[in-house]
């Protein structure tokens, strides 16, 4: 944290290079973050892997569904500029000596168990932060874990998405930008719930949300919020 405001590299520096690649989180680390953030879905073989859609379409030169590939098959096909799509294996070896958390957006309920076993095997439990938009999946994670997890909403109501944080025992609060008021924000503290808002990549908006008072920022130009820091 620096000056008051968690910044956070999403998908790693994913306006420079290949999102969710360890090209991307390697380049986030020049931008010093709070945290880099990926998303994990689970192949065929049921191994971790990095990528946020639930297809390989957009972001590789392959197309299906991460779900119908062995890991070893979607390793073949290119992520950008010669990446590979990376195991949660990979990453969390990478992250393990690096300042910044590690955001795990788990885009799948089902994978919770696999994901806190890894990280634990990896000892970084104190180094995770596990988010989702499904609160019965972090609210899953809590039973067996201390790791600290965060509720994403887009579509929740902001006074529903507090409550159901709490039910949940989140740690964190992540509504999209457009959703953040002053209300929310104060709402949110008051039952002691870090926000972080996403995705910013303009000077203007983050500027906007920085005096609504917000605790973080998810940004893919994490170098954009530099000088505007609090």
């Amino acid at each position: 944290m620096e000056n008051g405001v968690l910044i956070v590299a999403h998908r790693g520096a994913s306006a420079y290079e290949p999102e969710n690649t360890l090209r991307s989180f390697k380049k986030a680390l020049a931008f010093r973050p709070f945290a880099i953030e990926c998303d994990v879905r689970a192949t065929k073989d049921d191994k971790l892997v990095v990528i946020h859609d639930s297809r390989i379409d957009r972001t590789t030169n392959g197309k299906g569904f991460v779900r119908d590939f062995m890991f070893r098959e979607l390793r073949k096909f290119d992520a950008g500029k010669g990446e590979k799509i990376p195991s949660l294996q990979e990453v969390l070896s990478f992250i393990k000596n690096k300042k910044p958390m590690l955001i795990i957006e788990m885009k799948e309920p089902g994978t919770e168990k696999a994901i806190v076993e890894l990280v634990k095997k990896n000892k970084l439990g104190s180094k995770i932060i596990i988010v989702s938009f499904y609160a019965s999946a972090i609210k899953k994670i809590k039973k067996f874990s201390n790791i600290k997890t965060g509720f994403i909403f887009s579509r929740v109501q902001p006074s529903e998405a507090v409550t159901i944080a709490i039910k949940a025992k989140a740690d964190f609060l992540l509504p999209r930008y457009n959703l953040v008021t002053p209300e929310l924000v104060k709402k949110a503290h008051e039952k002691n719930l870090q926000v972080i808002t996403w995705t910013v990549d303009e000077k203007k908006l983050a500027l906007k949300l920085i005096a609504f008072g917000i605790d973080g920022i998810a940004s893919n130009k994490p170098d954009l919020l530099e000088n505007i820091k609090k």
